[in-house]
């Protein structure tokens, strides 16, 4: 992919590859055997690999010299930053999702148990009389 970013517009690509990638992986979602995965996955492979070469060529036009390996080396933590904010969002609504259908029973026995000791009688806390 290193020669295709050299030969050809680093924009364009990056859009083929972004593209290829997207259609690929959609693809591989609606593969029926092994051959057809294998097929899918060879195709994002292809997408994956057309970002890096053409966008450190982009950056290494951007940015001057004395700049360039800053540049450089914030170029690769967009990803583990994207994995960051994915995982600790998704940790987070499993975290309340998990807290809501788990802490609701316990809930609502506990204030049942409440307006039971408020009131002095037992009928709040039996089950049969609502």
């Amino acid at each position: 992919m290193s020669w295709v970013a050299d030969h050809y517009s680093r924009r364009m690509v990056i859009l083929f590859g972004a593209l290829t990638f997207a259609a690929a992986t959609a693809l591989s979602a609606f593969a029926s055997s092994f051959w057809t995965l294998l097929l899918g996955w060879i195709f994002v492979g292809i997408g994956e690999s057309s970002l890096s070469p053409s966008a450190l060529s982009l950056l290494a036009d951007k940015f001057p010299r004395e700049r360039l390996t800053t540049a450089i080396s914030i170029f690769p933590m967009g990803p583990k930053l994207g994995h960051l904010a994915a995982f600790s969002l998704a940790g987070l609504a499993i975290s309340y999702a998990t807290t809501l259908l788990a802490g609701n029973p316990g809930m609502h026995i506990q204030l049942r148990a409440v307006g039971a000791a408020r009131s002095g009688s037992s009928a709040a806390c039996d089950p049969r009389l609502g």
